[in-house]
């Protein structure tokens, strides 16, 4: 994953009017770039979540394994991708923190993917509420975030990269940026670099 780009999202407001205004101005942004193509935008209630995601059992799960789908010491989480708005629960997944295997499933959800083409994995951007605790473990997650990253997947002899689906993710983050709302971004090629908006 040498040409992976991570980033982080938040908006300071807690109100769910807010975090839909948000996601629907980066959507608009993202309609005006080159993707392949720009999903609508999904909008997950709470109580729907659950019918979606089941809690199992630690003993089937390797210890080992961590991302989605490997989801705490105490259980782990499978995800019913059986919707065609499935995708919007798991990319909104979070790590309770960098050092942790347990992962939160979101209660709410606002969120659209676009697809930069090419190799590239898609973009997943929105916004999610996260529970203040989960199987046991305060979560710290507050307010309305969304954590995610997108790998555009081309190697030349085995190193990073520049190509156009970097470019264009990177320039589309410059902007999410210049709307407030970056609030973590690294490049793991070392293309790109920038500050988190400042609000």
């Amino acid at each position: 994953m040498f040409n992976e780009i991570s980033y982080e999202l938040r908006i300071a407001s807690a109100d769910v009017e807010d975090a839909r205004k948000a996601v629907e101005l980066l959507h608009s942004v993202a309609l005006d770039e080159p993707f392949e193509s720009v999903s609508e935008i999904v909008e997950i209630v709470p109580g729907e979540v659950e019918n979606h995601v089941r809690k199992v059992p630690n003993e089937n799960v390797d210890p080992t394994s961590s991302g989605p789908g490997s989801f705490g010491i105490r259980s782990a989480l499978v995800f019913s991708l059986q919707k065609p708005t499935d995708w919007a629960i798991q990319d909104a997944a979070r790590q309770v923190d960098d050092c942790s295997c347990i992962f939160v499933p979101p209660t709410r959800v606002i969120a659209f993917k676009a697809e930069p083409g090419g190799n590239s994995q898609r973009v997943s951007i929105g916004l999610a509420e996260y529970p203040s605790h989960f199987d046991g473990v305060s979560t710290g997650l507050t307010g309305w975030s969304w954590k995610s990253y997108c790998d555009t997947s081309r190697l030349d002899k085995g190193k990073p990269s520049l190509n156009d689906e970097h470019r264009m993710v990177a320039k589309y983050l410059q902007k999410v940026r210049d709307c407030g709302f970056l609030t973590g971004f690294r490049d793991r090629s070392k293309f790109y670099s920038m500050s988190a908006s400042t609000e």
